[in-house]
């Protein structure tokens, strides 16, 4: 299912985008009603239940032929009709669905935006109510704006649930599978092999089934999905080799760099030295972003190509050549280590966290990205999972199995962050 891109006029989107869903998923609905923009949302529903689109508040709300919908979800589009007209679409709306999510926006925004009717929360909760019955308020964003909703909050373990529903009825719809990168010929793997989990290295783990000649396995501990055996060193350099990114990404230094400022910005704040090293720096554009904020910043990368590049384009910084196990026998630590999508690419992920940790500092912090093997918008069948893609992504981790490597190495979780995106964005402090 492809992704729909941010395209909407008012800069909150992203933020409603990522607030709304949880809702949604909340009510577990057969069909849903889009209004405004929250037509963004159709793609990630699509799959999951029946879809309408609202394009024009102003005439379509009010259409005969509009079919009705377990729920309504409405942003950024109230407060650009005319007051004389709200009643009319609000009466229309309101007969159109069971429940309804709605945001509004309190507080005046750009004389250039068509908003016509910007009112305080009060003055809109009560106005929605002479349509929509009680309404709840959830809790501020922003003083720009309010969401409202039909019903009273649930709880995590309730909305959880509730994503499982939901998925689990469009989960049997047909999806492409990764192209081949390399192959290998298929075999029958051995029923009396041991297969060890790389992560929390036990055992215990059941056969998946196999992706492009490669055997997936899943731990039965940790969770954590991986080939076994893992690819050779010569299957691994020839795909690298023949599989260039580099220039995309220069394409792409600029908005990377901002990106990773922001993300160092927060990072900044919860570690005091200013030692920094970015593990798997491609062409530095993180190693740059935290020169930028003050730290002494090195990255270090496999890639011969990689290293150049990032010494052209951010001269200033430090770069070298080799793995985290290399590097880490010059003795050096560092305060503050980015890992960002490299984890899931390293055939030994519990010696590769060996090193990561000898170089991190007492009381340091890693921050670590990778694909989310249990976020709910991953196929049950998890060979279908573009992400899946070996021997590029060969080890595959959800919440359990990342905290329990981390903790095999003395990491202690400060944070896994939640994302639209089946993405885990988490930090982890040294700890003796």
């Amino acid at each position: 299912m492809a992704e729909t891109q941010l395209t909407a006029e008012s800069t909150r989107a992203p933020l409603s985008l990522s607030h709304i869903l949880p809702d949604v998923y909340e009510q577990s609905p057969s069909s849903v009603l889009l209004h405004g923009q929250a037509l963004h949302l159709r793609s990630y529903l699509a799959r999951s239940c029946r879809v309408q689109l609202i394009d024009d508040a102003s005439s379509s709300a009010g259409s005969p032929s509009m079919p009705d919908a377990d729920l309504l979800v409405s942003h950024d589009a109230l407060s650009k009709i005319p007051p004389e007209r709200l009643g009319t679409v609000l009466a229309a709306l309101a007969r159109r669905a069971t429940h309804a999510v709605i945001v509004v926006d309190t507080a005046p925004t750009d004389a250039d935006t068509p908003h016509r009717t910007i009112r305080s929360c009060d003055w809109w909760k009560c106005k929605l109510e002479e349509h929509f019955g009680k309404l709840h308020v959830r809790s501020p964003l922003s003083a720009r704006f309010a969401i409202f909703r039909t019903w009273p909050e649930r709880g995590p373990i309730g909305t959880w649930r509730s994503w499982q529903r939901l998925m689990r009825r469009g989960s049997s719809d047909a999806r492409p599978s990764a192209e081949p990168a390399t192959t290998r010929d298929s075999a029958t793997p051995d029923a009396d092999a041991i297969t060890t989990c790389p992560a929390c290295v036990t055992g215990g783990a059941t056969f998946v089934g196999q992706k492009v000649g490669f055997d997936f396995w899943r731990c039965t501990d940790c969770g954590l999905v991986f080939t076994d055996p893992m690819p050779t060193d010569a299957e691994l350099v020839e795909f690298y080799r023949s599989h260039p990114r580099n220039s995309k990404y220069a394409r792409k230094a600029d908005g990377k760099l901002r990106r990773a400022g922001r993300r160092i910005s927060r990072l900044r704040r919860q570690v005091s030295g200013k030692r920094f090293l970015d593990i798997g720096c491609s062409i530095g554009s993180a190693v740059e972003a935290a020169r930028l904020k003050g730290f002494d910043a090195t990255g270090i990368d496999l890639d011969a190509e990689s290293v150049r590049q990032a010494l052209q384009l951010f001269p200033h910084n430090r770069f070298l050549q080799g793995t985290p196990n290399e590097f880490a026998e010059l003795g050096e630590q560092f305060d503050l280590i980015f890992c960002t999508e490299v984890i899931e690419h390293v055939p030994q992920p519990d010696r590769f966290m060996q090193a990561v940790r000898r170089l991190l500092a007492p009381g340091g912090l890693l921050y670590v990205t990778t694909p989310h093997l249990h976020h709910f918008r991953v196929p049950r069948n998890v060979l279908d999972w573009h992400s899946l893609k070996p021997p590029e992504h060969i080890a595959m981790f959800g919440r359990k199995a990342l905290k329990t490597l981390m903790e095999r190495h003395r990491l202690k979780t400060e944070h896994i962050a939640w994302d639209i995106k089946p993405n885990l964005k988490a930090t982890f402090r040294a700890v003796d």
